[in-house]
């Protein structure tokens, strides 16, 4: 019967492990990382050792790099060929080649040399990031800052002053609110007086000024007489009536003197209201005929005043 081989076999089709992400090491041990590397894929033979007997963090580096049939590769020597020291099999495999006896030993062995090597080499300054040394450079032309302290301040105390800032906030709101009230009331009252002062009508200054005149006319000119009562002085608008009647008067008095020179009451509306006979011809002629009239009847009802307090009786 044929002995069984204690040798592992090994596929002939190894499936390659992509390296994984390397985290951020000093600069020194990425130097050396990349120095054994560089053996590795060169030409040199002892690139095969690695990791032989190296740090933890190099080992583990070159490992991430390497593909599977080289990660085994100590498996499959101690399989077939025994320890890498004493040639047994019988015995527990425990890395690199060697069984568990041998690997105590070396390590042991080379860990006394690495050891008394340190303590006769001279002590150098460990390596430092040159942003740190940079930082240090520049600390003493920097002004220190001095240290911020917070006092105390207890949940009470904390719930209080949040309720504080937020009356706060909302009394600036109103404040705020109340004087763009204010402002906009004072530019109305203004536009209404200089409306005014320009002789204006109540019915003319709303349909000049208020939006929903087309809407309701007679429904504008109501709210802007009260406007007009509530925000004009009563001085100013009673020199205002006093103004538009003496001009009224003027010009029925005009109408007048042009009806006596034997001009038509259309050819005088035409005349002296353009505007209105524009828009509606017989409501302005009828306005400057009842005027006329008006005007005949005070001037004779003030003439038989005057007569009448002078004790003068009217001839018929």
């Amino acid at each position: 019967m044929a002995k069984k081989s204690k040798a592992l076999a090994v596929p002939s089709e190894a499936v390659e492990v992509l390296p994984g992400r390397v985290a951020s090491r000093d600069p020194a041990l990425e130097r050396m990382i990349e120095q054994k590397l560089a053996e590795m894929m060169g030409s040199s033979q002892h690139g095969i050792f690695e990791p032989f007997f190296q740090s933890k963090a190099i080992a583990d580096a070159i490992r991430k790099l390497e593909t599977v049939p080289q990660q085994r590769k100590w498996h499959i020597y101690f399989a077939e060929w025994g320890c890498l020291i004493c040639g047994r099999q019988d015995r527990r495999y425990s890395g690199l080649g060697m069984c568990s006896a041998c690997y105590r030993r070396t390590l042991s062995r080379l860990q006394d040399i690495v050891r008394r090597a340190e303590a006769e080499r001279p002590e150098q300054a460990p390596l430092r990031d040159l942003q740190d040394v940079a930082r240090e450079a520049l600390r003493p032309t920097q002004k220190a800052l001095p240290a911020r302290t917070r006092p105390y301040v207890t949940k009470a105390e904390r719930k209080t002053e949040r309720k504080a800032q937020r009356e706060a906030e909302r009394e600036t709101a109103t404040s705020d609110r109340i004087a763009a009230r204010r402002e906009k009331r004072e530019r109305y009252v203004k536009t209404l007086r200089y409306a005014v002062e320009q002789g204006l009508t109540a019915r003319e200054i709303a349909e000049k000024y208020d939006p929903d005149f087309v809407k309701d006319p007679e429904a504008a000119t109501q709210r802007m007489q009260v406007a007009l009562y509530r925000y004009v002085p009563p001085a100013v608008r009673a020199q205002r009536k006093h103004e538009r009647s003496a001009h009224r008067e003027e010009m029925l008095r005009q109408a007048r003197h042009l009806h006596e020179r034997g001009l038509t009451w259309r050819e005088i509306t035409e005349l002296l209201d353009p505007e209105g006979f524009a828009t509606d011809p017989k409501a302005a002629m009828a306005r400057i005929i009842t005027g006329v009239r008006w005007l005949s009847q005070r001037a004779r009802f003030k003439a038989g005043f005057r007569n009448e307090k002078a004790g003068l009786t009217p001839t018929t």
